[in-house]
């Protein structure tokens, strides 16, 4: 049964999309330390399989859609258009993102620097080490009985970063793909075909683009069935 632990630890330093796992807690019978912070309520639990999504790299980015799907043909991020949707531009750096980022990552700063007695920024840390303190923490910080509680504070506001990055990813998404249908619909006229829209011709109720309450209401929607 060793054999197959070690074998297991020795095969997942070749797979680039566990890079931020620590492999050296793959122990059989045993939790990994990323899942024994306690959850506080079903929403908690609920954030759990996003962040080992992503620690797995099984979380479906753009980089990684090109790999699967014959049509998807480029790699560039659909929300911002700037760069390559990697793991790392998803989490740090597309700014469309980074209303959610901003308070929860002032949390993790906090906790960095004020509890764990850090001098530099959470913020001015390479993005390596930025994302391996979110993804698993314990490849820098050696737990012991005076900072296990920041450790689960961490965790828990890295969970909730993941968990709401999701969220708002695929409501933006949604919300694209919802506009350029309904876009592509106005570029017609309802009852011919072949026929495009002109100046002076008001688009029926079905395919006007809709109103700011609506995609407030699309946006709950799409939240509530996620």
């Amino acid at each position: 049964m060793k054999y197959w632990s070690t074998k297991i630890v020795q095969m997942s330093m070749l797979y680039l999309g566990l890079k931020y796992l620590r492999n050296q807690n793959l122990i059989k019978g045993k939790l990994h330390p990323i899942l024994k912070h306690k959850s506080h309520s079903a929403l908690d639990n609920s954030r759990i399989p996003t962040r080992l999504r992503l620690i797995t790299g099984t979380y479906v980015l753009q980089t990684k859609r090109i790999q699967f799907y014959r049509q998807e043909t480029d790699p560039t991020c659909l929300l911002c258009g700037l760069q390559e949707e990697t793991l790392e531009h998803f989490v740090m750096q597309c700014e469309k993102l980074q209303s959610v980022r901003t308070v929860i990552l002032k949390e993790v700063n906090d906790i960095w620097q004020n509890e764990m007695n850090n001098t530099t920024r959470f913020h001015d840390l390479n993005i390596t080490t930025q994302m391996q303190m979110l993804l698993d923490s314990a490849k820098l910080i050696n737990l012991n009985k005076y900072n296990s509680a920041s450790a689960a504070r961490l965790e828990n506001h890295s969970r909730n970063l993941f968990f709401e990055l999701h969220i708002k990813r695929n409501v933006l998404l949604d919300e694209k793909t919802l506009r350029h249908s309904v876009e592509d619909k106005l570029a017609w006229r309802g009852g011919g075909v072949g026929r495009p829209l002109t100046l002076g011709h008001k688009a029926p109720a079905c395919l006007q683009i809709p109103s700011e309450h609506t995609f407030r209401f699309y946006r709950t929607y799409t939240f509530i069935t996620i």
